[in-house]
């Protein structure tokens, strides 16, 4: 349990689990001490915050010990959330610590949801805006108990994008991501291994709870708030199987394989929705 300057680690546990909690607790010397956000009321911020910085220290500084996925540091917290909306029991971010109806939202909101808040936001953004917002976030505000909203400011000065949509739906509702595919097309070289595929996806926040995912004519620009469109080159990475051939033998293969891979570049919150729509 952290507290300003003190931290309480039980002991007798593995070094890994050891090394876990102490890096946890330190960082919350950032996450909430010196920036003093309200605990109780925006423990997404104070634990959610700490969790990402948490993930991130262990991909940069521990990996060999936690063998960290280094596309996606949050996979894991990403797989407890897609497990936990399945219960039925997710409440808003904006939920008070002490009004939660079960001890699991809290749980998952405040630590799991609260990570993914700043992985998607760093997807929106881009990694080098979410980083330096996060240091003048820190510069502009330490001691000055900081809200959501103060937070969102940094962000949108940093990026000249306007981000209230992100936060009405991630924070104060239960929506979920949705990602579409909106094209994709092949270029076949003289072997499999040599496939590239052009990948062109709309993304900006999509919460939307009713459309069906089986369907890609139905997600539009209505569906997704403040959608954008990107386009991305892959390489299908074939390797030779024991008999020689490719492990990939036909177009159908190399689809799912390079979009297995590209959801996974994506850090979508929906990846199993986003795979089952191919």
């Amino acid at each position: 349990m952290e507290y300003p300057m003190a931290t309480l680690i039980t002991g007798e546990r593995s070094y890994p689990s050891l090394l876990s909690v102490t890096v946890h607790e330190v960082l919350h010397s950032w996450y909430q001490m010196l920036l003093g956000t309200n605990e109780s009321y925006l423990a997404w911020m104070d634990e959610g915050f700490t969790s990402f910085a948490q993930n991130i220290t262990f991909n940069n500084e521990f990996n060999d010990i936690y063998k960290l996925d280094s596309k996606n540091p949050l996979e894991g917290s990403y797989n407890r959330y897609y497990n936990f909306i399945k219960t039925g029991l997710e409440e808003p971010l904006s939920t008070h610590s002490d009004h939660f109806s079960t001890n699991q939202a809290y749980g998952v909101g405040s630590y799991t949801k609260g990570a993914i808040f700043l992985m998607q936001l760093g997807y929106i953004i881009g990694e080098e805006k979410l980083y330096s917002g996060l240091r003048r976030y820190y510069n502009e505000w330490k001691f000055k108990h900081p809200d959501e909203y103060d937070f969102l400011r940094i962000m949108e000065k940093e990026t000249d994008i306007e981000l209230d949509w992100y936060m009405d739906y991630w924070v104060k509702t239960t929506h979920q991501i949705d990602y579409s595919l909106g094209h994709w097309g092949s270029s076949l070289g003289e072997s499999p291994s040599n496939t590239t595929l052009t990948i062109t996806y709309k993304i900006g926040g999509g919460f939307n709870s009713n459309v069906d995912a089986g369907d890609l004519n139905q997600i539009d620009s209505k569906h997704i708030i403040g959608s954008t469109t990107k386009e991305t080159t892959l390489k299908v990475n074939n390797t030779q199987g024991a008999s020689g051939g490719s492990e990939y033998e036909d177009k159908e293969d190399i689809k799912h394989n390079i979009m297995a891979n590209f959801s996974t570049q994506l850090r979508c919150v929906t990846k199993r929705d986003y795979e089952a729509r191919i």
